[in-house]
């Protein structure tokens, strides 16, 4: 049995070179990722993102089953992601548009961030079908992280709102679901655990001695990694200052 999801990613594309913006990272790779897995079985994926460059076309199929649909919701330029609440509306009754013009029909809303969960409450409404929504991060549990870094107010309320509304809510880890089930209101029986997978074809097992000899590491101390942007809220200051407390110098790449 085949399968119809409309994706929606209002605030970054799938497009997207990971690290190019600030806006451009895992959430991109992990939307174009899983959209080209179940491509692969006889799912059709429709990702709705914002327009942000008129040069652009207005569809691009990423494989047979799956494409990236750019609804013009406000003017065709990067917008910080917290100004575009107010376009959200636009973006939503667009999308319907869209999906009336075309005949299309779909079994199921995915929506990534709150933003796009907004919009997926709108249409999920008007389509009567079920919405799944990921949050990515949410605005309480980064407050908690960080209370000197306040969040968007109407961010804080929309994500309870959401939480109340939507039929499944996915997390990374089980952690994350236990966080949002004690701190932001979710039931047990309405978040699932699923773990972001890995493609085994780009990371395969290695022999550690040659790859650090060919890296140029040393092969006899240990080596911590950081991967991600170099911005303060990834903590990149933690690892170092965690680093210089060991009692065994290693090496940071």
């Amino acid at each position: 049995m085949s399968y119809s999801i409309a994706m929606l990613s209002v605030h970054t594309s799938p497009l997207d070179i990971p690290g190019r913006t600030k806006d451009a990272g895992g959430m991109n790779v992990y939307i174009h990722q899983l959209a080209r897995e179940l491509g692969h079985h006889q799912t059709t994926i429709d990702i709705y993102t914002r327009w942000t460059n008129e040069h652009q076309p207005r569809i691009v199929q990423l494989s047979p089953h799956v494409r990236v649909i750019h609804i013009q919701a406000g003017p065709p330029m990067r917008i910080p992601k917290h100004d575009l609440y107010t376009h959200l509306s636009t973006f939503a009754q667009s999308i319907d548009e869209f999906k009336i013009s075309q005949g299309l029909q779909y079994d199921v809303l995915h929506s990534h961030y709150w933003l796009s969960a907004v919009a997926g409450m709108q249409l999920a409404r008007s389509w009567d079908i079920p919405h799944v929504t990921m949050f990515h991060t949410l605005g309480h549990l980064k407050q908690l992280a960080h209370p000197g870094e306040p969040e968007p107010l109407i961010r804080l309320e929309m994500e309870r709102r959401l939480i109340k509304n939507v039929d499944r809510i996915i997390t990374a880890t089980a952690d994350e679901r236990m966080q949002m089930i004690r701190h932001c209101g979710a039931t047990a029986g309405q978040v699932r655990v699923i773990p972001c997978g890995v493609d085994l074809k780009l990371f395969v097992s290695q022999n550690q001695q040659l790859a650090r000899k060919k890296l140029g590491l040393k092969q006899d101390s240990p080596v911590l990694l950081f991967v991600g942007r170099l911005d303060p809220f990834k903590g990149p200051d933690l690892l170092l200052r965690a680093a210089a407390m060991m009692e065994e110098d290693a090496q940071i790449v």
